[in-house]
């Protein structure tokens, strides 16, 4: 017993504290609130935005926009698995995303580039079952999607020095 009280405190006092490499330091977090989103169309699009808003600006601050990400998506479905009966049991997405971030004062583009996502569903014989699974599937591409450009975007603002610059000022 008391072993695993000296393991357990060990381990207390000593934790790691490592920050993880994939944590963005807080200070530089004001950044992707100057990016703004470029013309968005059509309703997948819409729901694509809301998930770029909450990962580039979670707490929704106000801030003068520097740069503008323009984004293009497209995706379609195809059936994998087809049973004897010629019934779809599963279907496969594909969600590409084109994306380009351009700096709103000088037009330089700073980043352009493509996302895709690949993802699968479970085809039912209830029409709304496999509405929801097709839509639930769409949703976490979409996500993903959101979160990759996120990660595109500080890579391409830090290659270009707009972070430190932005930091010393």
């Amino acid at each position: 017993m008391t072993k695993k009280f000296a393991y357990i405190l060990l381990f207390t006092l000593f934790g790691c504290s490592l920050t993880p490499l994939h944590k963005f330091n807080n200070e530089h977090d004001s950044i992707l609130t100057k990016v703004e989103l470029g013309k968005i169309n059509g309703e997948k699009e819409y729901i694509l935005r809301h998930y770029l808003e909450t990962e580039l600006n979670p707490n929704n601050v106000q801030s003068e926009k520097d740069f503008v990400l323009d984004l293009h998506l497209a995706y379609f479905s195809e059936p994998t698995l087809v049973q004897k009966d010629s019934t779809i049991a599963n279907s496969e997405m594909i969600v590409n995303a084109s994306f380009a971030l351009h700096n709103i004062k000088n037009n330089k583009k700073i980043k352009e580039g493509n996302i895709k996502v690949v993802t699968n569903y479970e085809e039912n014989l209830s029409s709304f079952s496999s509405f929801s699974q097709k839509n639930k599937a769409y949703d976490n591409a979409l996500k993903e999607i959101a979160r990759s450009v996120k990660s595109y975007i500080i890579i391409a603002l830090l290659n270009n020095d707009y972070i430190t610059n932005e930091s010393t000022s």
